[in-house]
């Protein structure tokens, strides 16, 4: 029988489902937006049939079955999600700071994407009849103690999708990583540095620290943040919390982030080819602007290879 991705990241996928964790808290929370971002709102798919289920069969759905209508897709998500899970299980528990947990989520990442790249080159062939690729690379733009992070830029994420029967898309989305056990402080500053910088195209990424819950790595967009920031500013504060409750009711876990809101949905910004993304990013890092972007850039490739190649000042070139 043809292993499936499903069966590739078993393990993964069973550790969530019987501890509950990673999707679990979310879903518990925002079941008919777990079944709307599912099912794209068609009320005649099997998850609209299951609507009076628990959150336990609906995820044991996502993990066991293909939902995308485009097999590769699904692969895309199911191997975000088995990074999230490796991450809340093995690194959260650490309890280390932000920048070296989103390295680990990003080293997740990168291996995730490895092991699912035979399924998705075997899916494309008898999709396309032609093998496409499946590829990750992380460039490190951090200037390690040279540059004060004030813009909140630790992660920044481009997803370049090149496929027979989809329209080609560059998008890149820009992360600030908090840490967040029962609630987690804003910084109006560096909230409003981060939005001015990217054009208000970015979003925080709460990473759960509560080992009775740890949930899925969590994005809210900054945008979403403006008019709290206005209330605080207007009442003297330089910051606000968030409780928990309320990251979960108003974030999206990122394995469904990235393809819903950012593919799907359009989120982040727009470039017409990974050259242009890419040199963006390197804007971003010139330490003549005033808060150079310092973190580490995730790059996805869905449908060609991304090549890498060594250059006379002993960098990297990198294209898709």
């Amino acid at each position: 029988m043809k292993e499936s991705i499903a069966d590739i990241f078993q393990d993964e996928f069973n550790w969530m489902q019987r501890e509950m964790k990673g999707l679990y808290p979310w879903v518990d929370k925002n079941r008919w937006e777990f079944i709307e971002r599912i099912t794209g709102g068609m009320c005649d798919h099997p998850f609209c049939h299951r609507h009076r289920g628990n959150g336990r069969n609906l995820i044991s759905s996502l993990v066991s079955s293909q939902l995308q209508h485009n097999p590769l897709l699904d692969v895309f998500q199911k191997a975000i999600l088995r990074a999230e899970i490796r991450f809340i299980s093995r690194f959260i528990l650490q309890r280390s700071n932000e920048e070296r947990l989103t390295g680990n989520l990003v080293s997740e990442l990168d291996a995730a994407i490895f092991l699912a790249k035979p399924i998705f080159k075997n899916l494309s062939k008898e999709r396309y009849n032609t093998e496409q690729n499946f590829d990750f690379f992380y460039y490190d733009l951090s200037r390690g103690g040279k540059v004060e992070k004030q813009t909140g830029a630790d992660l920044g994420f481009v997803v370049v999708v090149d496929l027979p029967d989809h329209p080609f898309m560059v998008r890149s989305v820009v992360f600030q990583a908090k840490k967040c056990d029962s609630s987690a402080s804003i910084d109006i500053a560096q909230l409003r540095k981060i939005q001015e910088t990217t054009d208000n195209k970015s979003a925080y990424l709460f990473y759960d620290m509560d080992f009775r819950s740890l949930a899925s790595p969590i994005v809210i967009d900054t945008s979403k943040l403006t008019s709290q920031a206005d209330e605080s500013e207007k009442k003297g504060a330089k910051s606000f919390t968030l409780k928990k409750d309320d990251i979960l009711g108003r974030g999206v876990p990122l394995s469904l982030y990235m393809l819903h809101d950012v593919i799907e949905g359009g989120q982040g910004m727009e470039f017409s080819s990974f050259k242009s993304a890419f040199r963006r990013f390197e804007e971003m890092t010139n330490s003549n602007v005033s808060e150079p972007f310092n973190g580490r850039l995730a790059i996805v490739s869905l449908g060609k290879p991304i090549s890498i190649s060594s250059n006379l000042d002993g960098g990297l070139d990198l294209s898709i």
